[in-house]
């Protein structure tokens, strides 16, 4: 009922979740835009552009290194697109245009020292430990991450809900990129091996 195929002490599986989150942090423009008159003619018409940060998936591959009966470290590799939403609206309440776009494509590293509670069938846990981002525009490459959650097993499946929150360090340079330095994300985590 245990499949194991890196050792008793190592388990591998996959993290999938949403930010609670939004990506960006909220802005507004305003400026003019083109707007069609009578006879296709074009006027100038102002404007104000709102930008507010989506919330975004989060996946990735999980690997679990058990050091003791209750204490591990598990790394993982996590895809985290930043998307933001534009709203523009004329000064006269007209709607003029909205769309979401994806900012940035990231890939976060956290590597987490976990710590497990006995309490019978159910494993509540806490993590905590540093995180790395593979570097994009000025964003911060380094970050501080903690979660709580349970730890559930259906023979040799490991299913573990948890909720992180990471904090990123400041930004790299000039223009702020807008991009939030807090994020908060509902996970779960499904994982095979290890007798643990």
């Amino acid at each position: 009922s245990h499949w194991s195929p890196l050792g008793r002490r190592m388990s591998l599986g996959a993290v999938a979740g949403w930010g609670l989150t939004s990506d960006v942090l909220p802005s507004t423009n305003h400026f003019p835009v083109p707007v069609q008159g009578p006879g296709n003619t074009y006027t100038q018409a102002g404007a104000t552009e709102s930008v507010t940060g989506a919330k975004s998936l989060v996946i990735g591959p999980a690997v679990e290194i058990h050091l003791l009966h209750d204490l591990s470290i598990e790394v993982d590799a996590l895809y985290k697109p930043l998307r933001d939403h534009y709203k523009t609206v004329l000064d006269n309440g007209t709607p003029y245009a909205s769309a979401t776009y994806t900012a940035a494509a990231t890939w976060q590293f956290p590597v987490l020292a976990k710590y497990r509670f006995q309490w019978g069938r159910v494993h509540p846990f806490a993590e905590a430990g540093p995180s790395f981002r593979l570097p994009k525009w000025n964003l911060s490459t380094h970050a501080v991450t903690a979660g709580a959650g349970i730890e559930m097993r259906i023979r040799a499946l490991k299913i573990s809900p948890v909720f992180r929150f990471t904090h990123w360090g400041p930004e790299t340079g000039l223009p702020s990129s807008g991009i939030a330095q807090n994020e908060a994300s509902a996970l779960v985590g499904f994982s095979l091996g290890s007798i643990q």
